[in-house]
């Protein structure tokens, strides 16, 4: 390869060059001083109006951020909700981000232009026009890779129908030697999956005879804005498009007694399982720490715990580590499905009491009146994950009595 005109040869290369910011074809923009999501945290100063282009996770997080330090946002997209590949969460998150800032949906922009250090925006909605006008524009629509900046195809690198680098299981691509990982692989387009590719591709390229396929199993992913939202797994279109018989059910934060405390009432936890194996397809979260939350199911994930029998019948796990008060959700299965509620408590006397509020489940304290009451039907068992250990407890979650008995 030749770089500022020098050429550079290897026995073994790594490509890890990313992707970029697409900009859309707007009549005008060219003219306009917009930004991207690349310039967008490096402004020599802050906008007082500002509109941005798009409705993925780059810019709700951008609309949160500006909007958090008193930028006046509005947010334009052409479709009628935020972050589509989310499902459930996608129209929750739509709703509570459209209390937060001023969002304009199935709009295009057909027209920009500038005005003094004014930007116009003409835009078009369901057929009428209207237009806007903002200190600057944030175009955060998609990205894509820098294969053709690199112009790999005369190396002989396969890139795939997006353009992203294709690689075999231990990432080296159809040329022998070259190796490629991060965003421009276009397996996950997150910097914790980088992270994980970059160990692999370590010990591939270094141990050749001791390869190891990259394990992508329960990739989690975060969008920090407000409300968070995080997930893992499959959606439940996208266990549909599969053809898999799941179950699925959700259980809001403001029922948690935490959550009620810290008056979350939009935050909820979804879950999804098949149904005869138990297996936790996947899990979505939206509300105040779910990018921490998700750990939690991500941990079940990775270490093979089921929902025990069929996800029709009435059982549940538990899982919680370092018995955090927060809103943490277990899996209970009812009459439809799998339903996450937080079960933090006691067994004693053969029972699981459910508090109202959080206890360890070496308590010394009883019950008090009004908990719930279920049957355990199995021993508590303990294991280690990483630092921590985590307590799964299967029970028949029949309700045997509304006191304490």
């Amino acid at each position: 390869m030749k770089v500022n005109g020098e050429q550079i040869s290897a026995e073994t290369v790594l490509i890890a060059a990313g992707i970029r910011p697409m900009v859309p074809e707007i009549p005008g923009l060219d003219r306009v001083p917009y930004i991207t999501s690349d310039e967008a945290v490096r402004l020599p100063k802050q906008p007082r109006w500002l509109a941005i282009l798009g409705g993925g996770y780059i810019a709700a997080e951008m609309a949160h951020f500006f909007g958090a330090l008193g930028t006046e946002v509005t947010l334009i997209h052409r479709g009628p909700q935020l972050l589509r590949a989310e499902d459930d969460v996608a129209r929750r998150f739509t709703e509570v981000f459209q209390r937060k800032i001023n969002m304009l949906l199935n709009t295009q922009i057909s027209r920009a232009d500038s005005r003094g250090d004014e930007i116009v925006l003409r835009l078009s909605t369901n057929g009428n026009t209207s237009e806007v006008v903002e200190d600057g524009l944030l175009v955060a629509t998609v990205r894509v890779p820098n294969t053709d900046v690199l112009n790999v195809a005369t190396a002989g690198v396969e890139v795939d129908e997006r353009g992203y680098v294709k690689t075999e299981e231990f990432l080296e691509t159809n040329v022998p030697g070259v190796w490629a990982l991060g965003d421009i692989v276009g397996k996950y387009l997150l910097k914790h999956s980088a992270n994980l590719e970059a160990s692999y591709a370590g010990n591939n390229i270094f141990n050749p005879e001791s390869k190891f396929a990259v394990d992508y199993n329960a990739m989690p992913h975060a969008i920090f804005a407000s409300s968070q939202v995080a997930g893992v797994g499959l959606t439940e279109s996208e266990a549909k498009t599969k053809g898999i018989d799941y179950a699925t059910a959700s259980y809001d934060y403001y029922n948690n007694a935490y959550g009620s405390s810290i008056e979350d009432r939009d935050g909820f936890v979804k879950v999804l399982a098949e149904r005869g194996s138990g297996e936790i397809l996947g899990a979505h979260i939206i509300g105040t720490d779910a990018s921490m939350l998700i750990q939690e199911v991500v941990n079940a994930m990775r270490e093979g715990i089921t929902v025990p029998g069929s996800p029709s019948r009435s059982t549940c796990i538990q899982r919680c580590p370092r018995w955090s008060s927060g809103p943490s959700a277990s899996l209970i299965g009812d009459g439809e499905g799998i339903c996450p509620r937080p079960f933090m408590g006691r067994v004693r006397g053969g029972y699981w009491y459910q508090p109202s509020s959080l206890v360890r489940p070496d308590s010394p304290y009883p019950p008090r009146q009004g908990r719930r009451r279920v049957k355990a039907t199995s021993s508590c068992q303990t294991f280690g994950i990483g630092p921590e250990s985590c307590c799964t407890i299967t029970l028949h979650s029949q309700l045997l009595s509304s006191d304490s008995g």
